[in-house]
């Protein structure tokens, strides 16, 4: 499979965005070096057959933004995906659901856009049949066995800062919910590095794997 980079980037130019430097709104326009190595690493992996990404990233390197512009080109370039977001906590996925929200409304190329069937709390479903839903990884509670991804089958999913996930069992749910078929399938795992969690585990698992890519983003890849 072939990741359409040329699309996607053209995608990227006309979404709008909050950002801490700018006043209003900003245009992405042109990405950031350490967002154009994210996709030329995942167009690596994709013409190798690998569908499942674990990112190690810093801090301000675009890479949240640039997923969540993922989030949208995906399901609506595809159609029929059922694709899950899921942030650490209740409030960052707030955050993050409103700023996906307010990404696709401001794409004013209609070749782009499709039209919203479903706009809730639960999820954001396309015309096409694809629906992304909005998700958080619930705190590790004893005795009790996580529900996240339960009866989901998923064909793409962003795991957003991975490393503050606090349940193990969380990870597992979702990998035993994804289809290891479809042929636009799309995992991406990403996260900075916050001690010896599940980040720290499943880099080191992964070191050898041929289904998942492992891609590591140094300060020094981000061109400003």
């Amino acid at each position: 499979m072939k990741f359409p980079l040329e699309n996607f980037t053209k995608f990227c130019a006309g979404l709008s965005i909050p950002a801490k430097d700018h006043s209003g709104l900003f245009r992405m326009g042109a990405l950031y070096s350490t967002q154009r190595y994210f996709c030329q690493e995942l167009a690596a992996g994709l013409e190798h057959g690998v569908h499942d990404f674990l990112v190690l990233k810093g801090r301000q390197q675009g890479l949240t933004t640039i997923c969540d512009a993922l989030d949208l080109y995906w399901p609506q370039k595809y159609e029929g995906l059922q694709g899950m977001m899921v942030a650490d906590d209740d409030d960052s996925r707030e955050v993050r659901r409103d700023i996906i929200r307010q990404m696709y409304y401001s794409m004013s190329d209609e070749a782009f856009r499709l039209p919203v069937r479903v706009d809730n709390g639960n999820m954001l479903a396309w015309a096409n049949g694809s629906r992304l839903l909005w998700s958080q990884s619930s705190t590790k509670t004893k005795g009790a066995k996580t529900k996240l991804g339960r009866g989901r089958g998923l064909s793409y999913l962003h795991a957003d800062e991975f490393d503050a996930w606090t349940d193990p069992g969380a990870v597992m749910g979702l990998r035993a919910s994804r289809s290891d078929r479809h042929p636009r399938r799309l995992y991406t795992w990403a996260s900075t590095a916050q001690g010896h969690g599940v980040l720290w585990a499943a880099w080191r698992e992964h070191e050898h794997s041929p289904t998942t890519r492992r891609i590591f983003i140094p300060a020094w890849r981000h061109d400003l």
